[in-house]
């Protein structure tokens, strides 16, 4: 509700900016849209919301510089397939190409860049615990994320329970599918409870929504293992976050 807010808030300063002309958006103006709002931000908040502000008025420029006349017909829904699109008939299950044989290499390394699909052979059949491939990642995890930039939290705590669960699970037989086992990380933009979820941004750096996104609880079904939250550019914009850049590759 409060990101809500945040982007209506947003949408008043713009709403207004003709009057600003070509003057920089300033912390009054923010300030008035908020009172017009009913809500408060804190200073953090309102310089955080100063640099979107000020990088995306360029953009709201551009597109007052086309005319569109009153009788046009607001669009409805947007539909990015081309005209004479006909879809295909899929089939109900799908071959992830699992191989039946792998072989465990003996360095971590080469461990952690096989595929999910050697991953999941490997752990099915027991060559390698989900214990023992969580603890690569982890390591992995913290040797690499300040030269990535990558990491927000590393769920460590939450990653060695799921992982047990599921070596538990995989020795009584019992077989959740492909992900079963298999470490993951995924966007801080989906509430993990227990752990922040930071948006990216400064002035959520330390919330905590103790509710379970759609996709993790999907994911926890299929037995996947969380290991990390990772970066997302502050309000999923970009790839600065407050913690820095990420980089796009590395070792």
């Amino acid at each position: 509700m409060r990101k809500l807010s945040w982007l209506v808030v947003a949408f008043l300063v713009f709403a207004c900016a003709k009057d600003i002309g070509k003057n920089q958006i300033k912390r009054r103006d923010v300030l008035s849209a908020q009172r017009l709002m009913g809500v408060t931000f804190s200073k953090s908040e309102i310089d955080t919301m100063l640099n979107y502000l000020s990088s995306n008025r360029q953009g709201y420029d551009s597109m007052r510089k086309f005319s569109l006349p009153t009788s046009a017909t607001p669009a409805l829904y947007f539909d990015p397939r081309p005209s004479q699109f006909q879809s295909k008939n899929r089939q109900s299950t799908s071959d992830w190409k699992v191989p039946q044989e792998v072989t465990l290499p003996e360095n971590d390394s080469e461990i952690a860049f096989l595929s999910v699909a050697e991953l999941s052979t490997l752990i099915k059949f027991r060559k390698i615990s989900s214990t023992r491939l969580t603890q690569i990642y982890i390591n992995r995890l913290k040797k690499y994320k300040d030269t990535l930039q990558a990491v927000v939290t590393i769920t460590e705590e939450l990653a060695f329970k799921q992982a047990r669960q599921a070596d538990e699970e995989i020795a009584k037989g019992i077989d959740r599918g492909l992900l079963h086992g298999i470490p993951y990380g995924i966007k801080d933009l989906f509430a993990v409870p227990g752990y922040p979820t930071t948006w990216g941004a400064e002035p959520y750096r330390n919330q905590i929504i103790n509710e379970k996104a759609a996709v993790v609880k999907r994911l926890e079904d299929a037995g996947a293992v969380l290991v990390a939250k990772l970066t997302t550019g502050a309000l999923a914009r970009g790839d600065v976050w407050f913690g820095g850049r990420t980089k796009i590759h590395g070792t």
